[in-house]
């Protein structure tokens, strides 16, 4: 999947972008969720930004330090979504020790990255790369000093992209 934004206009134009990419899961028939963990391509340390109600708070949860897997539990997403900011990887699979199938979201680039589900038994899971994040709970009064806003200055053009494989 491959954004581009363009900026048309003489003056500095400001966006974000977000993707909400969502899988059926558990993979197969007679799973659980707990049978699944999020794999990384590197070492990470799991900190996720903390949310009060829709906003972002100024609190950092640890996961887990020094690690390349996630197990997945519901009680991960009590709060929401896990938020991670700058991570070191550039993918994120859903994986299990029970066989070799695998959905992978590449997103090289992307400053953010949530993982989600809305709650016990929910029957998917998401992978979401940002370009942008959330109000903070206190946001700045001047939209160019918002959290995660990206800036494009006149006559250019942004691109990303992310990837999904499944296997």
């Amino acid at each position: 999947v491959t954004y581009e934004v363009n900026n048309p206009t003489s003056k500095e134009m400001f966006f974000s972008i977000g993707a909400h990419p969502g899988f059926n899961f558990p993979l197969l028939e007679g799973e659980s969720f707990t049978d699944y963990h999020l794999s990384f391509n590197g070492s990470e340390r799991l900190e996720t930004s903390v949310l009060e109600g829709p906003y972002l708070s100024s609190k950092k949860q640890l996961i887990a330090e020094n690690t390349n897997e996630l197990p997945l539990t519901y009680d991960l997403f009590k709060n929401d979504a896990l938020i991670f900011e700058n991570m070191n990887t550039d993918e994120i699979s859903i994986r299990s020790h029970k066989h070799n199938k695998f959905v992978k979201v590449e997103f090289d680039g992307f400053p953010f990255v949530g993982v989600w589900t809305p709650g016990e038994n929910a029957p998917f899971l998401c992978i979401e790369p940002w370009y942008g994040i959330a109000d903070e709970v206190n946001p700045a009064k001047d939209f160019k000093k918002k959290k995660g806003i990206q800036s494009l200055q006149a006559n250019e053009t942004f691109t990303c992209r992310y990837s999904i494989t499944i296997g």
